[in-house]
């Protein structure tokens, strides 16, 4: 009401075509709050979304972009807040790799909600007694800046000196960058909220999951944001994946690894992560080997991800993602 939005509710298995109209007749570039979703067998069984893919895709083949903002309360209020550049730590210069290594990093998702930001971020994760003792990266969207400025600088301060923040996904907004075709746009729109947020690298989701980025995707995000690392993917493929580790324009690429078993509650997540971490290094394209993993972060965060380094041995070693990114510049001294 404050902001004079336009509000709807639309039943996406009876009444998908009036979304879809819905959606046709606002002009590319407006955002879509809420979220894309309703409860069916598999979400209340093991707590996956399956239709967000679908929702999200329909937004995005729309020229729109999701703010997730379920549960969010007070946007009103927070906005009122000017929003100040901020600054946040990254230090990727190139530092040299033990070729006897295998060099985890773990990410951890914001939920893709500022919702989940209000408060599941700060209970499940911020709170967490582990939380310090292990290097993580954790994904923000940039808009939290604009709607919560007081919200994304508490973030901000209270991170440890393990943290580090990563814009995502996939930038300002929830979007698939490969169904959208108002793109450039929505990368003008990133460029300036990411600099304002003072994060510097982002996370790409794609194509509802079932594949990765495409090459000419993660090239047009690299010319337009200039990142200092592009993350890639979140739970499980349909498709063979890319390379773990690839460059664009001399910007790492890297593709993550899910970070919990599958289906959710299937089997220990953390046993589940830690066989697949062991399989991502046994199978990696040279050494020292590089595995990134996205935590379901539901299910996992700093202490599970603890208990998957306490598992693998003193042959792996956990690094910040921004360390991580440093260290594939050591092991790649040319890139194209």
């Amino acid at each position: 009401m404050a902001r004079r939005g336009f509000a709807f509710e639309a039943d996406p298995k009876q009444e998908w075509q009036l979304a879809t109209r819905i959606l046709d007749s606002f002009p590319y570039g407006t955002p879509v709050f809420g979220y894309p979703f309703f409860d069916e067998s598999i979400y209340h069984d093991y707590g996956v979304p399956v239709n967000e893919p679908l929702g999200v895709g329909e937004i995005s083949r729309s020229g729109k972009f999701l703010i997730p903002s379920t549960n969010s309360t007070n946007l009103t209020v927070h906005s009122w807040f000017r929003a100040q550049p901020v600054h946040t730590r990254w230090e990727d210069q190139p530092r040299p790799a033990d070729p006897r290594k295998t060099y985890v990093a773990f990410l951890i998702s914001d939920g893709d909600n500022i919702g989940y930001v209000e408060g599941s971020l700060r209970t499940r994760h911020f709170d967490d007694p582990a939380r310090g003792s292990i290097p993580m990266g954790i994904s923000i969207s940039p808009w939290l800046q604009v709607y919560a400025p007081q919200m994304y600088g508490y973030y901000v301060h209270a991170l440890s000196p393990n943290d580090v923040l990563v814009s995502g996904p996939s930038g300002a907004g929830y979007v698939y960058p490969t169904e959208d075709p108002d793109l450039d746009r929505y990368l003008q729109t990133t460029r300036r909220l990411i600099r304002l947020a003072g994060l510097h690298s982002v996370w790409i989701l794609d194509n509802g999951y079932a594949t990765s980025p495409p090459a000419v995707t993660v090239e047009r995000y690299v010319e337009a944001l200039h990142p200092a690392a592009i993350f890639a993917d979140y739970g499980g493929y349909f498709v063979p994946n890319p390379p773990p580790v690839s460059f664009q324009g001399g910007v790492p690429v890297v593709h993550a690894m899910w970070g919990d078993a599958i289906p959710p509650g299937g089997e220990d997540p953390v046993a589940a992560t830690v066989r697949r971490v062991r399989l991502a290094a046994e199978t990696f394209p040279g050494r020292p080997a590089f595995v990134l993993v996205a935590l379901n972060t539901w299910t996992m965060g700093y202490s599970q991800a603890k208990a998957v380094m306490q598992r693998l041995g003193p042959s792996y070693e956990v690094v910040r993602p921004d360390h991580f990114a440093g260290l594939l510049k050591g092991a790649y001294p040319i890139r194209p």
